[in-house]
Formats: C-alpha cells, structure tokens, sequence
C-alpha cells in the first residue's frame, strides 16, 4: 500500500521554525531536502527511492491554494500543521476511463554530444507549437504511458524551468489528461516507480481518478 500526503506550501516554506524560506520554490536541490525532511531518517544510497516517494508542486487554482503531493511507502513522520495523509486506493479495473495528472521532465536525449561530451538533449514540441510537424507532447506521453494507459488525451500542459540560478536546472511538464486503464498491474508499478527522469527534483509523479 502507498500513501499520499497533501501539505499546505505556505505551512512548509514560511522561513519560519526552522523551515526553508519561499526560494526553495526555485531551487531543485532544496526542495528535495525539504520533501525527505518530511520522513525523518532514511538509510540507503538513494532515500528517496528507499522511501518510494515521489512529489509534485500543485500550484495554487480557484479557491485552492498551493500544495506539495507527495506519494510514499510510508506515511511522513513530520508533524505539519494542515498535513493530511490517506492510503492511496487499488488501481482502477482495465477498460476504466480516467482522469489523469503527470508531473514530468518532458527532455528527449539525441545521438549528438554536446560541448561537454554529454548526449544533446531538447525540450519535447508542445502539442500547440506551430513550428513542429513531428511527434509532440502528447506522443510523449503516450509512450511513457503505454501498457498501463491507453487512449491519451492531453487537457491542459504547463511547463516551468526552475533553478536558473542554481547549480540544477530542471524542467517540469504538467499535465493533465484522460486516457483508459489498459492493465491495472503495470499502472499499478508505474504509480509506484513513477515516470520519467528527474524524480529527485519533483518530476514522476502519477496520479489517476476513475471517471464515471
């Protein structure tokens, strides 16, 4: 069983008590201190991978205000005014419509090396970029889906860069989208190894709701 804990960004980016101030919004690195902050000690190489968890920034909408989601293994050990945990339910049945949320790092690598030896890399088209005739976002995300969703329709994308001014700059893919379960299992381990790369830095996250 996995968990998923909602905790208001204002209670946990105050500057105050000892907790990070609002430019951990904008730096990669210390918003990944602060999310493993929550579970206390985590032994391993990789504590967050250790732990299962994976997050999103869920920025602020009509009546809704900012929050951090957060899955994990194991329910945070943090006491966080307006933190709130529930058990994440069973993956929805095959042939299930549903409605789906994805926080990823929508980066291509290509064959090419760039000036540091490193495979060259591009943001993927955007669905509405006029200036591209091949595969875009949502071929993307099809692909990173398939096996566990089928029928991916993309509803709304937003992309942030944050980190300029730090030493990891990472590119975060929001989106939200419909689709039909194809096989509850390999949705069901997608949702818990998440999707993507830069899963340390607030990309991966997957989160599905039954329509109808």
């Amino acid at each position: 069983m996995t968990h998923l804990t909602l905790v208001p960004l204002h209670r946990i980016f105050s500057g105050r008590d000892g907790m990070p101030g609002p430019r951990s919004l904008d730096n990669p690195q210390a918003l990944h201190s602060t999310v493993m902050r929550l579970f206390g000690p985590v032994e391993g190489e990789s504590p967050r991978a250790g732990a299962g968890v994976l997050f999103r920034v869920e920025p602020p909408g009509p009546g809704r205000a900012g929050a951090l989601l957060v899955r994990s293994a194991e329910p945070p050990v943090a006491q966080i005014e307006g933190l709130v945990t529930r058990p994440e339910p069973a993956s929805p049945a095959a042939g299930t419509p549903v409605a789906f949320r994805l926080s990823a790092n929508a980066i291509r690598r290509t064959n090419a090396r760039n000036r540091n030896g490193r495979p060259a890399t591009y943001s993927v088209p955007r669905d509405d970029d006029a200036s591209n005739d091949g595969p875009a976002m949502t071929e993307w995300v099809a692909e990173r889906l398939a096996g566990a969703i089928t029928d991916v329709e993309i509803l709304n994308h937003d992309r942030n860069v944050v980190g300029r001014k730090t030493s990891r700059v990472v590119q975060t893919d929001l989106v939200d989208g419909f689709g039909v379960v194809e096989d509850p299992a390999k949705l069901s381990e997608l949702l818990a190894a998440g999707v993507g790369r830069a899963k340390n830095y607030g990309c991966g996250l997957l989160t599905v709701k039954a329509l109808g």
